[in-house]
């Protein structure tokens, strides 16, 4: 999250866990379903940081910390996998659109 001021200046910043939330129920209970449902990925995470921009001390104020996750961390070795990190060639995502076009399942 991010809000700015009547002059652009940003003056709040919120980062939540990537698990934060949950999906929306309108698409875990779709009885016309043409694709297998995805993974959850969601599990409501309530780990947080928020700060806001002090005018008078000039100074960032931490206002929100919450450090406990709901949901096991990854190690760090598997940093690479996570969605911040990753990062997909454009030839990958081509041969993955020419698979699917001829109707081979991608996992």
């Amino acid at each position: 999250m991010l809000c700015r001021d009547s002059h652009g200046l940003i003056i709040v910043r919120k980062w939540v866990c990537s698990k934060q939330g949950y999906r929306a129920k309108q698409y875990v209970d779709r009885i016309d379903r043409v694709r297998e449902l995805r993974e959850q990925t969601h599990e409501g995470c309530r780990a947080t940081l928020k700060i806001n921009f002090d005018r008078e001390k000039l100074l960032w104020v931490v206002t929100e910390f919450v450090t406990e996750h709901s949901h096991k961390l990854s190690p760090g070795n598997h940093s690479q996998f996570l969605h911040s990190d990753r990062n997909v060639k454009e030839c990958d995502l081509v041969q993955e659109q020419s698979l699917r076009s001829v109707g081979v399942k991608i996992s």
